[in-house]
């Protein structure tokens, strides 16, 4: 499954030419206004994964701007927001790429109220938090883990150890699609020393973000548990007893890969969804 390029639709193109601000003046900003800004530096792409926990701040402030960017080089585009605390200070607040947040359960939007738990950094001059949970009401985003690593990178830099028993291990006999709900999934049909099994790994729009090379042939261990909900597999694929598994890890020859954190998923929970398995 190789991943898709990316394009960017000329209405975004034409916005994206009216509108081009420096990154210096965003603390500027007018109330309530969506901003875009033309391009990003590569050292701004690099800040992406940038993150010290000795530099971690809380704060809560109202959103009174929400930037989008638009970078020119295929990589991830981030989302920006600028937070006015009680205080009257505006701060700049990274959350992470447009492709990972548009469909998160959690949204932010100018006007909210919210509390940031975040890295406060600095780039070219420039002070922002790069965002690890954002809290509005009830509802928790989060966007990276307790080491600050985003989770929107299924690749994890460490790999943990594996468990001594349990989940699903085998040679890969074939890929397939699966469909959940209105959601299609990548997954896999693994031939295992009990049969062939079917394993969900992650929707279309996370899977095809990540740098995962899986190919009839391969061997993979993953760990998760058993969806007790409807699917329906790929045309012309049926599904092996005993059912379909939802991977929370995946083992592979090219690294380890994650697809939860604290609260679930890391793209989101759908009813039937086995619990995460630590």
């Amino acid at each position: 499954m190789s991943v898709p390029a990316n394009r960017f639709p000329l209405n975004e193109v034409k916005a994206v030419m009216k509108c081009v601000l420096p990154l210096f003046a965003l603390a500027a900003i007018a109330p309530a206004q969506e901003i875009v800004i033309s391009r990003q530096t590569s050292d701004a792409l690099k800040s992406d994964t940038a993150y010290s926990r000795s530099s971690e701040v809380t704060f809560t402030g109202k959103v009174t701007g929400k930037l989008k960017s638009y970078n020119v080089s295929g990589r991830a585009v981030p989302v920006r927001i600028v937070v006015k605390s009680g205080k009257g200070a505006l701060t700049n607040v990274d959350l992470g790429p447009t492709w990972f947040l548009k469909d998160q359960s959690t949204s932010i939007n100018v006007g909210d109220r919210i509390t940031v738990t975040g890295s406060k950094l600095k780039l070219n001059g420039q002070t922002y938090i790069n965002a690890r949970t954002v809290k509005k009401g009830r509802a928790n985003l989060v966007l990276r883990d307790t080491t600050g690593f985003p989770y929107w990178v299924a690749r994890r830099q460490e790999t943990p150890v594996e468990p001594a028993s349990g989940g699903i291990s085998g040679r890969i006999a074939r890929m397939t699609n699966i469909t959940i709900g209105n959601e299609t999934f990548n997954g896999v049909i693994v031939q295992t020393p009990d049969g062939e099994r079917a394993i969900a790994l992650a929707p279309d729009w996370y899977y095809g973000q990540q740098n995962i090379n899986l190919a009839p042939g391969a061997y993979i261990r993953s760990y998760g548990g058993m969806y007790t909900g409807a699917f329906q597999m790929g045309q012309g694929v049926s599904s092996p007893a005993p059912g379909l598994y939802i991977a929370n890890s995946l083992y592979t020859q090219g690294g380890f890969y994650g697809f939860t954190n604290p609260g679930g998923y890391v793209y989101g929970n759908f009813p039937g969804f086995p619990g995460i398995i630590r």
